[in-house]
């Protein structure tokens, strides 16, 4: 309640900066990593880039995301090379 809400873009007034774990992103911005790499973030505008092998996990650009109330929602389709599902 203290912030008020926003969406998977975060908040992109700016606000609330100091409480990101990157500073390229929004804070409150919907990211994810791959397992395989966690210390690369990727935004959403880039999700239909991914070429490695390995787990999406999905984060909240916030050091202290446990103080958090609400949800996204995500939907993934995975198309590789062999079955040519694009």
């Amino acid at each position: 309640m203290f912030t008020g809400y926003s969406g998977p873009k975060g908040f992109s007034s700016g606000a609330f900066r100091a409480y990101n774990r990157t500073q390229e992103m929004n804070h409150g911005d919907l990211f994810y990593t791959i397992d395989n790499d966690p210390y690369l973030f990727y935004d959403l505008d880039n999700l239909s880039l991914i070429k490695p092998s390995g787990n999406v996990v999905f984060h909240i650009n916030d050091k202290e995301a446990r103080n958090n109330s609400g949800s996204f929602k995500a939907i993934l389709e995975v198309y590789s090379e062999a079955n040519k599902h694009y």
